[in-house]
């Protein structure tokens, strides 16, 4: 799967604004025009599931609920069922379905809608905190709303659980309007907006669900009415406003780990826009080297090598086995150990072996010359391990 970010709709000054579309790739740093969706600005919806990306509401020269399924591969927007029609909301995805929240009709609402892209129906869920000019994001199977307009400018930061049809106050965060949400690595990060003040702020934090904070990152470049999206372990922010039409195309990535933006290849300029990234299928080309058996061994009691790769050398990792040989429990752990010293784990911490019992990792890793697996077991000696793959020179 390759990923992508997408940028759609807004406006350049004038209504109904445009219909825009553009992917993004990073490693590339390309945005590449597609088919233009149907053209709507004013803060619609964007939110993505299901290898698709969709766009909600908006404004023309009245709000609309228009809702429209972006496919890459074919390169169509198709329409879909209009959902309740507004402007100035936010939308977020998780549990195969898609959410749009809040919003301006003629007052502000906290109108929340469920999308379900196979029935092709908008369910009414429990109304947020009435407020507009806001943003949107998930992780964790909740969706948040954070940030706005109501009377005047909140941090208002809500959960939004939809089993049980709940949204939850968290701690707000710093306050401002026509800000970019996006969420990657089991948090959540808003960017930028405005605080009455031109060209807007650069404000940037994390919000931390399981600590209920909101901490202070790397501040971006200052805009607002801009969109965000996140993939590849990345957020980006894109477009927006600072002083005058058409606005601007600036995108940037943030790493949370190094807290940086970095500039990218600016978009098409635009303001007012949506955002969503998902994952584009592919072919795969068959390996120069049939899968083989990579190494195998027995785990250690503190984490040591599994698998390391040769020097000028690449390698896909196709499986890892493990077998409890020990009459007792063992607790295993797995990682990826870049040759940077960047550790991940492939496997949830501390997973219990009975006795006997198999674990199969079947996920596909790409390792560099050098990167490394490793791994740990209560006893050393007692879990088996078989590493397959492929590599090639």
């Amino acid at each position: 799967m390759t990923s992508y970010g997408f940028s759609t709709c807004g406006t350049t000054g004038s209504s109904p604004g445009v219909g825009t579309t553009e992917r993004f790739d990073n490693t590339a740093n390309t945005h590449t025009t597609r088919t233009s969706a149907t053209a709507r600005n004013q803060y619609l919806a964007g939110y993505s599931f299901g290898g698709y990306g969709f766009s909600s509401c908006g404004y023309t020269t009245v709000a609309v609920g228009t809702t429209e399924r972006f496919d890459d591969t074919a390169n169509t927007h198709t329409a879909r069922l209009d959902a309740t029609a507004r402007r100035w909301l936010a939308g977020y995805s998780f549990g195969g379905y898609g959410f749009s929240t809040c919003g301006w009709t003629t007052t502000y609402v906290g109108t929340t809608e469920r999308f379900d892209n196979t029935a092709n129906t908008h369910t009414a869920r429990t109304a947020a905190t009435a407020r507009y000019q806001l943003t949107g994001y998930s992780f964790g199977n909740f969706g948040f709303s954070t940030c706005g307009v109501i009377s005047g400018i909140v941090g208002t930061t809500e959960r939004f659980d939809d089993t049980a049809n709940t949204h939850t106050a968290r701690t707000a965060a710093t306050v401002r309007y026509l800000l970019g949400g996006y969420s990657f690595g089991g948090y959540g990060f808003t960017a930028c907006g405005y605080a009455n003040v031109n060209p807007g702020v650069g404000t940037t934090q994390r919000f931390d669900d399981a600590t209920n904070t909101h901490t202070a990152r790397a501040v971006a470049t200052a805009r607002y009415e801009l969109a965000g999206y996140s993939f590849g372990g990345y957020g980006f922010s894109t477009c927006g406003w600072t002083t005058a039409d058409p606005g601007v195309g600036t995108t940037e990535r943030f790493d949370d780990t190094a807290n940086t933006h970095t500039a990218r290849t600016a978009a098409t300029a635009r303001y007012r826009l949506a955002g969503y990234s998902f994952d584009i299928p592919f072919v795969p080309t068959p390996p120069l080297v049939s899968m083989r058996q990579l190494s195998n061994g027995q785990l250690p009691s503190t984490i040591g090598d599994v698998y390391a790769v040769p020097s000028g050398t690449s390698a896909i990792i196709k499986s890892i086995t493990l077998v409890n040989t020990n009459t007792t429990t063992e607790t295993v752990n797995l990682y990826i150990l870049k040759l940077n010293g960047t550790v991940r784990r492939i496997i949830p911490k501390d997973v219990t072996l009975y006795p006997g019992y198999l674990l199969v990792s079947d996920d596909n890793y790409t390792l560099g010359a050098f990167d490394k697996i490793q791994g740990s077991t209560t006893t050393a000696s007692k879990v088996d391990f078989v590493v397959s793959g492929v590599e090639e020179s």
